[in-house]
Parts: C-alpha cells; structure tokens; sequence
C-alpha cells in the first residue's frame, strides 16, 4: 500500500486481469485519469450534484456506511469529508486482520473493520459479516423513524438481476416512478435526518437493499446502493 498527496493506492497483481494488465504496462509519463468524490460533498449541502463515489448526504446528520474490500478507499475519502457533528457507523468487511487501516473522521463515526479470515483457511462467505453488522445497527422496524400510517414495513424494491444487469441506485438516478413509491415523495432526500451508502459485491448489496428498503422501511432517497462488481463475472 502506497499514499501520495490526495491518492492512495497497492500493489499491482499480474493476475490477467484488464486493471492489472494495464498498470504492469504503464510507464513514467504516461497520463491517468483519476475519478473520485467531489470536494463539495464534504459541505453537506442539497443543491449540488456531486460525481464519483455518488456520496450525497444532504442535511443528514446521521449516516450509515457499508462495503467491502473494494469500497475501503471511498468509505476513507467519506469519513475523511464528514464534519464534526456527524454521527453513525462504517462498518467495512474486508479478507483478513492484516487489511485493517487507520482511517480519519472529525465525524462521531464509530468505525468497525471485519475480517472474514481468509488467512487462517476458515474464511467466512463474503457479505455475511457485513450483513450481520448492518442489521445489529439498524434493526427493525421504524429505525429512522419512518412509520407508515398502516403499520407496513416499506415497499419490495424491484427485481434486479445481478449477473445480468449492473446494481446502481442512488438518489439522483431515481426515475418519477421510484420517487412517487417512496416513503417521502413530497421530500428531496437533503430533507431527511438519515442516509446510508452501501457498495461493494452486487449480490451482497441486493440483499442488503432489500432488508433495508422492505424489512426496515428506510426511503429510498436516503440511501445509495452500488454494485461495483459480481461475483464470479469478469467486466471486460
């Protein structure tokens, strides 16, 4: 692992791989493009519209963060955004104890690193941690405070399926429709006390917006979910 000014970075793996290939063939002078969170974001502010990690917490003083290996650097670029006065969880699911890293937040965030033990030859399936973390801290029903006037837990998002079709919704790529079967129709997510970003392995994250849209009944403009890649599929 490698940190310059503003950018981390690891090592290059000759695995094969479109990502690997390319920086084992990189040399001094080349150009790179480097696509990540908008500095505004830290603002939390509602009117802007932010690029890279889709981080848009509004006025959200109370925040969720949850992902695996391969979400860690934008979970850190988050926590690091957050002003103090924040509060919430990060909860960031990783292979083994050695991948755990000092992470900075003036925020009042409580930050857990869980470690599937790949190392010691007993590792557990990858999501099952973060699950397990996700739903001790936000546990059923009505947790942020969002009740339906018939008692309902929230609506059953739609299908998606993730072998096929990329997990990707956040509150600005709603459609009128997702919007309209929200909690809170009548209300942009900067007006909404909570937001949750949930990204990593895409089967892991569907079943994690399922239990926090349906079983929770958490709006959808609160939270952002992000599928960054499927098991056992390669995206050439």
């Amino acid at each position: 692992m490698w940190r310059g000014p503003g950018v981390d970075g690891g090592a290059v793996h000759p695995t094969g791989g479109p990502a690997a290939n390319w920086a084992l063939a990189a040399k001094p002078g080349d150009s790179i493009t480097i696509i990540g969170p908008n500095n505004r974001a830290a603002h939390c502010v509602t009117a802007e519209t932010y690029s890279g990690i889709e981080w848009r917490p509004g006025l959200a003083q109370r925040v969720l963060l949850a992902g695996d290996e391969t979400a860690v650097p934008a979970i850190g670029a988050i926590l690091e955004s957050l002003p103090a006065g924040i509060t919430g969880h990060a909860f960031l699911e990783v292979p083994e104890a050695g991948d755990f890293q000092d992470l900075d937040t003036e925020a009042d965030i409580e930050i857990t690193w869980l470690a599937r033990g790949t190392a010691l030859g007993r590792s557990r399936p990858h999501g099952e941690l973060l699950h397990e973390a996700v739903r001790g801290a936000v546990p059923v029903p009505g947790w942020v405070g969002i009740i339906s006037l018939d008692g309902a837990a929230g609506p059953e998002p739609e299908d998606v399926n993730v072998d096929r079709d990329i997990l990707w919704e956040t509150p600005l790529r709603m459609d009128t429709a997702a919007i309209e079967a929200s909690r809170n129709p009548g209300l942009p997510s900067g007006a909404l006390p909570f937001y949750a970003w949930i990204a990593g392995e895409a089967g892991v994250i569907k079943e994690l917006r399922r239990y926090l849209v349906r079983d929770v009944g958490i709006d959808r403009k609160q939270v952002a979910f992000m599928g960054y890649w499927r098991k056992g599929k390669a995206e050439l």
